[in-house]
């Protein structure tokens, strides 16, 4: 064999070696892309999870939390069309069915429980409740929910998100009132209507609630109708002393 034949076949051999590592190289980084991708969908899912389950006792609608867990169910399974092998989540795809059916059929009784027992937890129910609101416009600029949906599911949000505020005051002036603290009743009381006075949100059952929570601080009644806070737990009994009148509990 020449000196050029060795030659080519040198070159055809080095062309062949560097397409086949060419070749595994953008395998193994299209690996790594959809593998980073499935992590990236995967703790999506999780959060999602986390915030349907949050939400769940704040909002009214059983359809907030079952349009956000709609959307798990939309992420596993693009997840194991991308990925196959990946088995794991089913029981997250089988609790999340289970639940979308449990929101759609009402099967199980939506219990509201949007009274906080801290500052800092009413921070974070304001947070998972302002989160829904970002996945809810997300939804609809994806096509999963028309513009009316979006719109009504966006002001139940902002209702929820000024209740879990409002109602968490009015209970800790219920269970000061309850100890015959009768001050710090009247503070809660007090906080919990300048949040609706200063409150930009267009709802009647706002103005209800200025109203009622007045009749309070004049002791015309000790506790808000069910309708608006069915929390009733912590009403206060008919034998709890009066709060102070304004004039001087200001002074």
């Amino acid at each position: 064999m020449t000196v050029v034949a060795v030659l080519v076949v040198c070159f055809c051999l080095m062309i062949a070696s560097l397409l086949v590592v060419s070749l595994v190289n953008r395998q193994q980084t299209r690996r790594r892309l959809i593998t980073h991708k499935i992590w990236q969908m995967r703790r999506k899912v999780t959060e999602l999870e986390e915030i349907a389950a949050v939400i769940e006792p704040l909002v009214e609608s059983p359809l907030i939390p079952k349009a956000i867990t709609d959307e798990v169910i939309d992420l596993i399974k693009r997840i194991t069309a991308i990925d196959p092998s990946v088995t794991h989540l089913q029981g997250n795809l089988r609790t999340a069915e289970a639940l979308v059916a449990s929101y759609q059929h009402q099967n199980i009784p939506h219990v509201l429980m949007r009274i906080q027992p801290s500052d800092a937890a009413i921070a974070r129910a304001q947070s998972y409740l302002q989160e829904a609101g970002r996945v809810v416009r997300q939804q609809q600029m994806a096509g999963h929910i028309s513009t009316t949906e979006m719109d009504a599911f966006i002001r139940e949000l902002s209702w929820s998100h000024l209740m879990v505020e409002v109602l968490s005051h009015i209970a800790m002036g219920h269970k000061a009132l309850t100890r015959s603290d009768v001050l710090t009743a009247y503070g809660f009381y007090r906080n919990a209507q300048n949040k609706l006075l200063t409150s930009l949100l267009a709802d009647d059952r706002r103005n209800r609630m200025v109203r009622e929570i007045t009749e309070i601080l004049q002791n015309k009644r000790k506790s808000i109708s069910a309708d608006l806070m069915p929390e009733t737990s912590l009403n206060p009994g008919r034998d709890t002393p009066d709060l102070p009148h304004e004039n001087g509990a200001l002074g």
